[in-house]
């Protein structure tokens, strides 16, 4: 997901799969350099728990190794999964989300229309993953560039005066 100049959205590819932790972190690895290493950054989910937070300091740590850029997002409980998705789904609803065209796209868009909150028999990875990329870009604070003007010089005025 990236995010143009005018706060337009655009999910550019989406990649769905349930595999061991071993081949979940190869998939990582190899799409993140798949899409560029200098151009992306990865956003892990942190689940509450030790183990969670075991689990985010080895993927943090490993990705890190291989020269990806890494943030942890805080996941909440099930029933927060809502709250998340609900950003994205205003942004979404007022027209400023665009997909890549891709075999994806339908996949993608099923998983995020059906998705009931509190459905634990419901595959809702994606709405996860979506709704944890929207909160992180838009809550990241772009500082405009510009330059200072320099008052150190004389003033014009004096030489028009004399």
């Amino acid at each position: 997901m990236s995010r143009d100049k005018l706060g337009n959205y655009y999910i550019e590819d989406s990649f769905r799969f349930r595999k061991t932790a071993n081949v979940v972190l190869e998939n990582i690895i190899k799409t993140a350099k798949t899409d560029g290493i200098d151009e992306v950054e990865v956003v892990l989910a942190r689940d509450t728990g030790a183990g969670g937070a075991a689990a985010n300091i080895f993927y943090t740590r490993t990705l890190a190794e291989q020269g990806i850029t890494v943030r942890s997002t805080k996941m909440s409980g099930h029933s927060g999964k809502l709250n998340r998705f609900l950003p994205f789904a205003s942004v979404a609803e007022a027209g400023c989300v665009y997909l890549v065209k891709g075999d994806w796209n339908e996949p993608f868009l099923a998983e995020l229309e059906n998705f009931i909150p509190n459905n634990r028999n419901q595959k809702d990875d994606q709405v996860d993953a979506t709704s944890d990329a929207f909160n992180m870009i838009a809550k990241s604070i772009q500082v405009p560039t510009f330059v200072l003007p320099n008052y150190s010089q004389q003033s014009i005025v004096s030489k028009i005066n004399a």
